[in-house]
């Protein structure tokens, strides 16, 4: 997880815990009634941890609850992958707005948020790169990436995640003006 997914992930908790009324007060966690679904499927998944440990829930219960209804396993934020990391999110958007259209239809649709995370990676590559590299894989027939049938794209990001080597070298610098040493000697 990146300094920044981890950010965003901690400020996503800590709005979903307000939005549900989650607290820990002198060491009891208050945890009203569930207001939604995604809430209630978090609240089992906490409890069913807690039992297996003999002890009454906490918030990193819940938190942790949420890592299984999202990711179906339970681990460590640290440990989670890109598409788990990215469906915890949108669960945590789902436990701060249950009526968020745009989280609820990448909860239930998570084909089309691998594919929005297949554009913004094409999206990132050179588009010289990503056009050579589309007419290679087409015969010359296009050089247009978003022309491409959903199997074609993911062996595209395949080719370009296997040659990033290749797009992402450094420019190479410029020459420097000769130095005054060097000046001074042509004088």
């Amino acid at each position: 997880m990146t300094s920044k997914q981890t950010s965003l992930y901690w400020r996503l908790w800590q709005k979903a815990c307000k939005a549900n009324a989650w607290r820990e007060q002198k060491g009891y966690l208050d945890c009203p009634p569930p207001k939604s679904d995604p809430a209630q499927f978090v609240i089992t998944a906490a409890t069913a941890l807690a039992d297996q440990n003999h002890r009454a829930m906490t918030l990193n219960d819940l938190r942790h609850g949420a890592h299984v209804v999202a990711a179906r396993r339970d681990c460590g934020h640290d440990n989670l992958s890109q598409k788990e990391i990215s469906r915890v999110f949108t669960l945590f958007k789902l436990l701060i707005d249950h009526e968020d259209l745009e989280a609820l239809n990448a909860w239930t649709n998570p084909e089309l948020e691998a594919e929005e995370r297949e554009r913004a990676f094409i999206r990132n590559v050179p588009e010289a790169y990503v056009q050579g590299c589309v007419e290679r894989m087409t015969a010359g027939q296009t050089r247009d990436w978003q022309s491409l049938s959903d199997h074609d794209r993911r062996a595209l990001v395949i080719i370009l995640s296997n040659a990033r080597d290749r797009w992402q070298k450094p420019l190479a610098s410029s020459p420097s003006a000769p130095s005054a040493s060097l000046r001074e000697k042509k004088a």
